[in-house]
Order: structure tokens, then C-alpha cells, then sequence
């Protein structure tokens, strides 16, 4: 019988957050015997990646300070998944064409590797949005 391990955080959408929430992440993959070192290094960057590009887009999108990210990991022997939702500006990652890293790095940019990141680390990355109201990402790495 595998052992499951759940576990929620809630912050408020300011970069200062950003810190916390890796350390909760950190703690998660810490207690979850599946996840070896170098995964949970990468799962870590993943959804440091994700919380990152909300609390940017959120931000530069909106005066709003009373957006929440939700933040739930779940791991078991087979699977680890993380589900982030937000209720800022509806933003759709997995639309996000492909990035060509030799041309990006050519380019000289500081930034915008974000969702490419994630694709390259996680399984599946998915994205949905309940109108008005809730963006919900779904990051799954099988174990």
C-alpha cells in the first residue's frame, strides 16, 4: 500500500510570499519518501516557476492586493502533483508557444524561461479556468 501525503498553503500574491512558499514546497518533498534529491530539487524550480509568473502577471496586470494563490501537493509512490489556483487576470501558460533556448540565450533576455521550465521538468502540465473567477494549474511528475 502506497502512503499518501496532501498538504495546502494559501498566500497573498506579493513577491515577497515567493520565499515562504518554497519552503513549504521544500518541506512537502522532504517528507515524501518517493522523491529523491534531484526531483525534488526540480519540482521545487517548477513551481517556484509557476508562483513566479502569477505573482509578475498579477501584478503588472492589476492594482488588486486581495488575490490569493492556493498551493496543493499531493504525493504518493507513483505520482507527485501540484494544483495552483489564483483568481487574478485569466492567463493561459500552456498556450505559450515553445521556446527555442539558443536563439533566447542569443537574444540576451534575463527572463521568460518560466513555463518552458516547467514543460521540461513536469509531465503533464495543464491549465483551466473557471469563468470569471478561478485559474486553476495542474503540474504532474510521475515518480
Amino acid at each position: 500500500m502506497s502512503k499518501s501525503i496532501q498538504r495546502e498553503l494559501t498566500i497573498p500574491n506579493r513577491s515577497e510570499e515567493l520565499f515562504n512558499a518554497r519552503k513549504f514546497v521544500k518541506g512537502f518533498i522532504d517528507d515524501s519518501p518517493a522523491i529523491d534529491k534531484t526531483n525534488g530539487n526540480r519540482l521545487t524550480l517548477a513551481i517556484d516557476e509557476a508562483l513566479a509568473n502569477i505573482v509578475e502577471h498579477a501584478e503588472s496586470m492589476i492594482q488588486n492586493s486581495d488575490i490569493e494563490i492556493s498551493l496543493q501537493l499531493m504525493a504518493d509512490d507513483k505520482q507527485f502533483e501540484a494544483v495552483i489556483r489564483d483568481t487574478a487576470v485569466r492567463f493561459d501558460p500552456t498556450n505559450m508557444a515553445d521556446v527555442n533556448l539558443e536563439q533566447h540565450l542569443r537574444s540576451g533576455k534575463n527572463g521568460g524561461l518560466g513555463v518552458f521550465l516547467m514543460r521540461q521538468i513536469m509531465d503533464k502540465v495543464s491549465y483551466t479556468y473557471e469563468e470569471g473567477s478561478v485559474n486553476e494549474l495542474r503540474l504532474v511528475k510521475f515518480l
